[in-house]
């Protein structure tokens, strides 16, 4: 080899890497067709695993450390090719992350007041997390955070209607996750109009007894509901109410009969 002297300039000890990142180096030589190996060690002190030969006058390699484990004592050693005695290696170790962060934005809600979103984050990777952002992804109105780079957060829209919400976190080596959830903002009552009611084929004025007797009621609303009731009067007393009926829920928003 006419490789005199060789220097591995990066990584050097305490970098995150993931994905594909430039081995460097700089030395000298006086032959442009010199080459060198780049060997890795996982353990930080066997370097027994060949990631390349390439030529020396290049000055960098690209590696994809998705070819190898995540661990937190990789090293690097570069010598010149089947000349080990002449080499250098990062004088501390680095680590392989490749793991993105698992990310779960919660349940689906429907409400009209502020509320907190629990939701989980985790990262089984070796660099740790680094950031976490909520943030609206589809809606017409303004979605506010509380707490928009934490794991759990208020949230409150100024706009009725459906968005959708992302919950994205990233780790040091860059690996990052999304997970969304749906958020249905509704402050306003929904019209409820009756469509018809009769008793014994009467749909007027009629008599009758609730303990023994039956009504049957239509009805349609603008959007579905969880709960209806039915109010009757006495003839005799109009402003009061004789009994009031809930029918109950399950209302499927279009049309509604109960006996």
């Amino acid at each position: 080899a006419t490789i005199s002297t060789i220097n591995l300039t990066d990584p050097d000890g305490d970098e995150i890497w993931g994905g594909t990142q430039n081995i460097t180096w700089t030395g000298t030589s006086d032959n442009p067709a010199d080459t060198i190996d780049v060997t890795y060690a996982a353990d930080g002190i066997n370097f027994n695993q060949l990631i390349a030969v390439v030529p020396f006058s290049d000055l960098s390699y690209s590696w994809n450390t998705a070819l190898v484990d995540d661990i937190a004592t990789g090293r690097i050693q570069i010598n010149p090719h089947g000349f080990p005695l002449l080499s250098d290696s990062s004088t501390g170790v680095f680590v392989v992350d490749n793991t993105a962060p698992t990310v779960d934005a919660g349940p689906d809600k429907i409400t009209n007041v502020l509320f907190t979103q629990d939701a989980t984050v985790s990262d089984s990777g070796f660099s740790g997390i680094d950031t976490i952002t909520w943030a609206k992804v589809s809606g017409l109105g303004v979605i506010t955070f509380g707490t928009p780079n934490a794991e759990d957060t208020t949230i409150s829209a100024d706009t009725d209607g459906v968005y959708v919400i992302g919950l994205t976190v990233t780790d040091n080596a860059g690996n990052s996750t999304t997970d969304e959830m749906e958020l249905t903002w509704d402050t306003t009552a929904p019209d409820v109009e009756s469509g018809s009611y009769t008793f014994n084929g009467l749909n007027d004025n009629f008599v009758f007894n609730p303990n023994t007797e039956s009504v049957t009621l239509e009805m349609t609303a603008t959007e579905p509901v969880s709960w209806v009731s039915a109010q009757f009067q006495k003839n005799d007393d109009p402003t009061g109410v004789y009994k009031q009926f809930n029918i109950g829920s399950g209302f499927d928003g279009t049309n509604f009969a109960s006996v």
